[in-house]
């Protein structure tokens, strides 16, 4: 019996211990390795690019990490950079982030300009370029040369962002631009290829008709006979290239 007694209160002596024990190993492989969960909103636009936008990082870890860069690889095949920051961005333990890519006007395979496709089912891989190395995120909807080896093997898409105005705009979607004075306020307005006019355009006529499309005489001659020119002070219209 004393026996029984003994081996009992020993036991008891262990239950905090083997209770804990589950805790304390759960807590441990918070900290072990990098996880982290991503999904990625898309935007199409008539005047540049689709492109990625929204981009939200969770930290499956508890512990920070460090993030140079943040790129994509579609279909298995083509790699581009979503976004570069420069400071690095910290994403804190356990913390989940929406991250806003900076706009770019178009991407190219070599001469041939690419985009893609919101509509596609390819496979969409995100990858965060850590100090530690690349990270691949999961549920995916200024890195040194070592880093970028090894998405080397991938097809590179040529990230090239053309402004005006500090107006991002892709040449194959636009045709001019319209800067204003509206008020106190200097605006630009963008002529996508069919003529329609967008950006931050405040008059009712936002449609140049296809045989005013072909000069910026002819732009001009549309600001004119609708008037625009009597509404708001023009400034100028450019030619988008």
């Amino acid at each position: 019996m004393c026996d029984l007694v003994f081996s009992l209160q020993e036991f008891l002596k262990l239950v905090p211990g083997i209770a804990i024990f589950p805790l304390s190993f759960y807590l441990a492989w918070k900290k072990i390795g990098t996880s982290v969960s991503c999904s990625v909103g898309y935007n199409s636009s008539r005047v540049s690019a689709n492109q990625f936008k929204n981009i939200v990082l969770a930290n499956n870890k508890d512990k920070p990490i460090t993030i140079f860069e943040i790129q994509a690889v579609i279909g298995n095949d083509i790699s581009f950079s979503v976004d570069k920051f420069d400071p690095p961005i910290i994403l804190k333990s356990l913390e989940t982030i929406s991250i806003s890519a900076k706009p770019y006007s178009s991407l190219y395979i070599g001469e041939q300009q690419w985009e893609p496709d919101p509509l596609s089912r390819e496979k969409l891989d995100i990858y965060l370029s850590t100090p530690a190395g690349i990270v691949k995120c999961k549920n995916a909807s200024h890195p040194d040369t070592n880093a970028l080896q090894k998405l080397s093997h991938f097809t590179r898409a040529a990230k090239i962002t053309k402004k005006f105005n500090d107006v991002v705009y892709s040449s194959e979607k636009v045709a001019y631009a319209i800067t204003y004075k509206s008020g106190t306020t200097v605006k630009t307005a963008i002529i996508d290829a069919s003529g329609f006019i967008c950006g931050d355009w405040e008059y009712q006529y936002n449609h140049v008709q296809p045989e005013h499309m072909g000069s910026i005489e002819g732009i001009k001659e549309f600001l004119k006979l609708s008037k625009a020119d009597v509404f708001f002070t023009i400034y100028g219209v450019d030619r988008l290239e």
